[in-house]
């Protein structure tokens, strides 16, 4: 009793602060959330409304009060299952229990042998998603975000770094892609760009590059989870992320996430490796170098990831 009284109160507490927190959220989107909406209604704010009902708008605004108040209920019902399961969780112990240490024993097993569970685990993550991009996908960009990096790409394989405008330029207008002082330009930032004029330029077929680095952040991430930890945690933490739907759909795109994603973890081992007495320069020159690739590739990402990390 006395080990089982301050974690059930513990939980009871938790429990309680979800609950809250969902009766907070309810106030507040009972109180502003249809005045929200009618303020961006009337101001004609296409993104907000968008993220409502992502659907060529705009609609009636009485559709999107409804549409707002399923996704919020979705919302909350969230919130009370999660209060469900940490009520529940003491009678899911004991096979929560069997589940990891199955888990930790099959993850011991594959770090024993872990040269033939990268090179399997890579190769599968090449095939895998090189067969979304190629059968789902169908190798187009189907955003308008992959669309300006294929853009940009091939202006610097051409070796430029903007385009002229169409004479009837304001008839083939697109996102992510502006004019100013009559030159056209991508909005993003170079880095992952010049990866793709790079492989353009190599006649690589780009639609392939992110497979290959999605297969290179799976072995990386082995690689830091190794150094920081043990080998059953480096195969249980690059399983996971192989796992992961957003991962493979993500390495199977256009997508800057996955390269960016590389150089962060790179930038991180390398920052671990400097921790150690024989550490050489050089581990501080690719820390650099990876995390200002990184910062070219995706602003903000690598500074909210590395920032921690290097304080």
């Amino acid at each position: 009793m006395s080990h089982s009284s301050p974690y059930t109160r513990r939980r009871l507490v938790l429990v309680a602060a979800v609950l809250f927190v969902a009766v907070v959220f309810q106030w507040a989107y009972g109180s502003f959330g249809h005045r929200i909406i009618t303020a961006q209604y009337e101001r004609r704010y296409a993104t907000f409304l968008y993220n409502i009902i992502p659907e060529a708008g705009p609609h009636q605004l009485a559709e999107y009060w409804d549409r707002a108040d399923v996704l919020f209920l979705r919302f909350q019902l969230i919130w009370v299952a999660v209060s469900l399961l940490l009520l529940a969780a003491p009678a899911a112990d004991p096979m929560t229990a069997r589940i990891y240490a199955a888990c930790r024993a099959l993850a011991a097993t594959a770090g024993r042998h872990h040269r033939r569970f990268l090179a399997i685990g890579a190769l599968t993550i090449i095939v895998s998603t090189s067969a979304i991009a190629y059968f789902v996908l169908l190798t187009f960009p189907n955003s308008g975000d992959e669309y300006s990096y294929l853009y940009q790409a091939q202006t610097l394989a051409a070796g430029r770094l903007w385009n002229a405008p169409h004479p009837l330029q304001s008839f083939f207008e697109t996102n992510h892609i502006v004019e100013c002082d009559h030159k056209l330009f991508g909005v993003f930032p170079p880095g992952w760009p010049l990866v793709l004029a790079l492989m353009q330029v190599m006649r690589f077929p780009p639609w392939l590059v992110n497979p290959l680095l999605g297969a290179a952040l799976f072995s990386a991430v082995f690689g830091l989870a190794r150094r920081i930890d043990s080998e059953p945690a480096a195969v249980l933490a690059a399983s996971m992320m192989a796992l992961s739907n957003f991962f493979l759909m993500t390495s199977a795109s256009y997508f800057s996430h996955t390269l960016c994603a590389l150089l962060i973890v790179m930038s991180i081992l390398f920052f671990v490796r400097l921790q150690e007495q024989d550490a050489g320069r050089w581990n501080a020159v690719a820390a650099g170098a990876a995390l200002g690739f990184a910062v070219i590739t995706r602003y903000y990402t690598p500074l909210l990831c590395v920032l921690p990390v290097a304080m």
